[in-house]
C-alpha cells in the first residue's frame, strides 16, 4: 500500500504540491486561531470504498466552506496498519486515535489534509471515511455527530474499485479477516467462506457485501442521513440541498463545483450513464454471479 500511495502522489504532483503548501500555511495560522471548534458539529461522511464518499465530501465542503478531514482511520494515517480499525470502548477510541484532535482539525497528520487547498483555517469540518465504519457507534455515543451514509449499487462499486487508483493492489478483505474483534463476533459465521475467496473480483464483492451488511445492521440505532449515489449523480444540486437542509447548515452552492470530479478520480471523467450503469456492460456474467453470491450470503436481496 505504501508503493501505491507514493505512486498516487507522484502521478498527481501539481495537486500534491498545492495540498502541501496549503497544509503548511493553514496549520501555521491555526497556531494563532482562538476559535475552538465543537467536535460534535463535525459532519461524518461514510460508506463502502468507491461509493462516492470523497466526491460527496468535496461537494458539502465547498457549499459550506468547511475543511475536509480525509480518512483519519486509513492505513496511510496510522503507520500503514494492516487491520480494519475497531475498538472495544470509548477509552480505547480516544487513546488510540485522539478523536477530539481529529474532529476539531488539530491533528497534524499530512494524510488528513488530502483534498484541502484552502490556505485559511476553517471552523467547520467534514470528516470522510471508508475505513472507520466500525468506529461509528462509539463515535456517536460520545459526540453524536451528524452522519451521512452514501450507498452505491454494489455491482457499480465493485467495478469502480477494480478500475480505481490502486484498485488491483488494495487488499481490503485481509484487513477485515485480520481483525479478531469482528471475526470472533458478528463476522464469525462467514469467516470460513471468506477464507476461500481466491480472486480479486470476489474479494471486492465480499468486502462490499460486508460493508453493506454492517451499515444495514449496526446503523439502525444511529440517526443518519442515507444518500443514494445514483440520485446524487443524476440530480446533484437538489440532493446536496436536501442533505444540507437536514444538517441545518448555512450554505451557498456554486454551480461550478457541482461538475468537479472527485480528486481521487485523476480527471477520469465519465458520462452520467456510465457512472450509473457502466458496470452492466463492463462486468462479465461470472463477475456478476460472484457479486450476487456475496449479496445473498449476507441476505442483501435488494439487487
Amino acid at each position: 500500500m505504501l508503493v501505491e500511495t507514493c505512486n498516487y502522489c507522484i502521478r498527481n504532483i501539481p495537486g500534491t504540491s498545492q495540498v502541501l503548501v496549503a497544509y503548511i500555511v493553514r496549520n501555521t495560522l491555526k497556531q494563532f486561531q482562538k476559535i475552538q471548534p465543537d467536535p460534535s458539529r463535525t459532519v461524518i461522511v461514510c460508506g463502502a470504498p468507491r461509493s462516492g464518499t470523497t466526491w460527496l465530501t468535496q461537494l458539502l465542503a465547498a457549499a459550506t466552506e468547511s475543511e475536509i478531514v480525509f480518512e483519519p482511520f486509513a492505513p496511510q494515517a496510522n503507520y500503514f496498519a494492516k487491520v480494519k480499525p475497531s475498538v472495544d470502548s470509548l477509552v480505547e477510541l480516544e487513546t488510540k486515535y485522539k478523536i477530539n484532535s481529529i474532529l476539531t482539525g488539530k491533528s497534524l497528520k499530512l494524510w488528513l489534509a488530502a483534498g484541502n487547498t484552502n490556505l485559511l483555517p476553517k471552523n467547520k469540518y467534514i470528516l470522510k471515511t471508508v475505513h472507520g465504519g466500525f468506529l461509528l457507534p462509539y463515535l456517536f455515543e460520545k459526540y453524536a455527530n451528524p452522519i451521512i451514509l452514501i450507498e452505491r449499487n454494489p455491482y457499480a462499486t465493485v467495478y469502480s474499485q477494480l478500475n480505481s487508483f490502486g484498485g488491483k493492489e488494495y487488499r481490503f478483505l485481509s484487513s477485515l479477516l485480520d481483525n479478531k474483534t469482528i471475526t470472533n463476533t458478528w463476522l464469525k459465521p462467514y469467516v470460513s467462506e471468506l477464507k476461500r475467496v481466491d480472486n480479486l473480483v470476489e474479494e471486492y464483492a465480499a468486502v462490499v457485501a460486508i460493508e453493506r451488511y454492517y451499515y444495514k445492521v449496526f446503523m439502525q440505532k444511529i440517526p443518519h442521513k442515507k444518500v443514494s449515489y445514483e440520485l446524487l449523480v443524476s440530480d446533484t444540486k437538489s440532493q446536496i440541498e436536501q442533505i444540507l437542509e437536514w444538517l441545518d447548515m448555512d450554505f451557498k452552492i456554486r454551480e461550478s463545483t457541482l461538475f468537479q470530479e472527485s480528486f481521487t478520480s485523476f480527471g477520469d471523467k465519465k458520462s452520467l450513464s456510465e457512472r450509473i450503469e457502466g458496470w452492466k456492460t463492463k462486468l462479465s456474467k461470472q463477475d456478476k454471479k460472484l457479486i450476487k453470491k456475496w449479496l445473498l450470503i449476507f441476505s442483501l436481496n435488494d439487487y
